[in-house]
C-alpha cells in the first residue's frame, strides 16, 4: 500500500475513543516545550465554535513516542481566557510523520492533556483518549496506512471560566514505538448546538489543522464528554 500523499483531502469520520490510563506523574515535567502567541479563531472547530490552535509544531529530529510518555509543554506567550456558556469545550490533538505507518486499527497515539495557571493545574484529572487509525484499506483505498492523524472531540470536565498559560501534553503509544515529526493542539468553545463524536481526519503532512468549515464530515452524533 502506498504512504499517503501530501495532497490528500481532510476526510472525518465517527471514531469510537477508548479513554487512556493516566499519563501523569504529580511531578511531570516537559520533556519539549515551544513558546507560543494565542491567536484566536472563530471557526477553529468549524460551526461547533471558535478557539485557539497551533499546528505543525515541529519537534526534534528522531523525537520518538513509546510506551514510556513523552512530555509536550505549549508556554503561552500570554493568557488566555474562554468561557463556555455551559456548553463544554472542543479540543484536538494530531501527530504528523508518524513512522513507521499506522496500519488500520493500530494505534497512532495515546494523549493526555492539562491546562495550567501560573503553574497551578486547572484540571486534576487529564482529558484524552488513545487514537487509532480508522481507515480500512477497503474503503479508503490508497490512504491506509496512514503516517498522520488528527482527532477533535469535546468535553464538560472543565470549569465553565477558564483561565491558561500553559498548556502540557503526555503522549505515548502503547503498542510499538514512533518516531513524530510534528504535532498539532487546539482548545476552544462549544456552541450550544450538538458536536460530533471524536472525529479523525488525515491531516496531510505538516498541516494538523483543527478541522474548518471546508472539511468533509462524514458522520455526526450527539455530544461526546470525555
Amino acid at each position: 500500500m502506498k504512504p499517503m500523499k501530501m495532497n490528500t483531502p481532510k476526510l472525518l469520520l465517527l471514531l469510537s475513543s477508548v479513554l487512556s490510563s493516566a499519563l501523569f506523574p504529580l511531578d511531570a515535567k516537559a520533556n519539549i516545550e515551544f513558546s507560543v502567541t494565542p491567536v484566536y479563531d472563530p471557526i477553529a472547530f468549524g460551526p461547533a465554535g471558535g478557539g485557539y490552535g497551533w499546528a505543525g509544531l515541529t519537534l526534534p529530529v528522531n523525537t520518538q513516542i513509546g510506551s514510556t510518555a513523552q512530555y509536550l509543554q505549549l508556554n503561552l506567550t500570554q493568557p488566555i481566557t474562554v468561557t463556555d456558556a455551559g456548553a463544554g469545550y472542543n479540543y484536538g490533538f494530531g501527530m504528523s510523520g508518524l513512522d513507521p505507518t499506522i496500519a488500520y486499527q493500530g494505534e497512532a497515539f495515546t494523549f493526555q492533556i492539562q491546562l495550567l495557571y501560573n503553574g497551578t493545574l486547572l484540571n486534576t484529572t487529564p482529558f484524552g483518549f488513545t487514537e487509532v487509525n480508522p481507515f480500512d484499506p477497503v474503503n479508503f483505498p490508497g490512504i491506509s496506512p496512514v503516517d498522520n492523524l488528527y482527532v477533535t472531540t469535546s468535553t464538560t470536565a472543565l470549569n465553565s471560566t477558564l483561565t491558561f498559560d500553559r498548556i502540557l501534553i503526555a503522549v505515548s503509544n502503547n503498542s510499538q514505538d514512533e518516531t513524530v515529526r510534528s504535532f498539532g493542539v487546539s482548545l476552544g468553545v462549544n456552541n450550544p448546538a450538538p458536536v460530533p463524536e471524536p472525529s479523525t481526519y488525515i491531516a496531510g503532512a505538516l498541516a494538523l489543522l483543527p478541522f474548518g468549515a471546508s472539511a468533509l464530515r462524514i458522520l455526526r452524533k450527539k455530544t461526546h464528554t470525555a
